[in-house]
């Protein structure tokens, strides 16, 4: 794991004064022996690494491991507010999501959805000047991964790349994630974070999904936004189609997941299986929201079998 600093454009004004929030550290894994021609970008979960806590990044480091085991460099993109973005400037406090939310929930689209998709092309850029850097040949493929709620952030920046840099990817991997967010049990929420983040419980979660009505009307809200946390049939709109913007698409679901519901699971996997999607490939472990089996992140290996495909 070697860090390196990513600089991009803050989109919402009232953000720019965390000046940490855009221009950050990164984490990348890479073989320094070989230049690869595949590089995986990866989104975390909410509230990992809130004060940049090392052992937040034990998953990553388990997928990027495997992934260099199959000639493949991994970068995690911490979302906006984690990892190191989540320090002040002075080094020491932390401004976590939470605290963003708690003023208006409508911050998880503003300066949240919507500066995933400027980070992740930023990083895009900044590896195809520099492919050497990121131990990459000229010419690379790129694939993406979301965990929780990084997931929604993996398709977001996936179809970003495709709208507005023509660039399809080789795979898109959604780890213990879903749609239609709203759909989320309120007390789950509570539940799993209680030890984590005592501020975000269910009033908290209630909140902001009320305040998020507010963006669900307008026309300048982003069509794959909506569907995403409203939507009941994902694929349906014409803005998201999973075979235009991945080769390939894997699913990995938890089937003890406390926050995504495996029935809820269930039913959007049967939507797109209906669909006839070729691409799309689902996967099931015994396992809860952390996706441990045996101290271990249980998709690491699976993951990185499926990229190198």
């Amino acid at each position: 794991m070697k860090p390196f600093t990513l600089k991009t454009e803050v989109l919402h004004q009232n953000l720019r004064k965390y000046t940490n929030n855009h221009e950050f550290e990164c984490q990348m894994w890479k073989n320094t022996d070989n230049r690869s021609n595949h590089v995986v970008i990866m989104f975390n979960g909410f509230l990992e690494g809130i004060g940049n806590k090392e052992t937040d990044y034990n998953k990553y480091d388990e997928i990027g491991e495997q992934l260099n085991q199959k000639g493949i460099v991994a970068i995690l993109l911490p979302l906006p507010f984690h990892f190191g973005r989540s320090m002040a400037s002075d080094g020491q406090d932390t401004v976590s999501p939470v605290s963003r939310l708690k003023v208006h929930g409508t911050y998880l689209y503003h300066g949240g959805y919507t500066q995933v998709k400027a980070d992740v092309k930023a990083l895009f850029h900044a590896i195809k000047d520099d492919p050497e850097r990121f131990g990459l040949t000229e010419h690379f493929d790129v694939s993406i991964l979301g965990y929780s709620i990084g997931g929604v952030s993996a398709i977001a920046a996936a179809k970003c790349l495709k709208d507005e840099l023509q660039l399809k990817l080789d795979s898109l991997v959604v780890v213990l994630s879903a749609w239609k967010i709203q759909d989320i049990d309120a007390s789950s929420v509570s539940r799993f974070f209680r030890f984590i983040e005592r501020e975000f419980n269910e009033e908290a979660w209630t909140t902001m999904m009320n305040e998020l009505e507010t963006l669900r009307e307008s026309k300048s809200t982003d069509a794959v936004f909506k569907e995403l946390i409203w939507g009941e049939d994902l694929g349906a709109i014409p803005e998201l189609n999973f075979e235009q913007i991945a080769k390939k698409v894997l699913f990995i679901d938890g089937q003890m997941d406390e926050i995504f519901n495996p029935a809820i699971m269930r039913e959007r996997r049967e939507t797109l299986l209906k669909k006839g999607l070729k691409n799309c490939t689902f996967f099931s472990l015994p396992v809860n929201h952390f996706g441990r089996l045996q101290k271990k992140f249980a998709a690491a290996k699976y993951i990185a079998t499926f990229c190198a495909l």
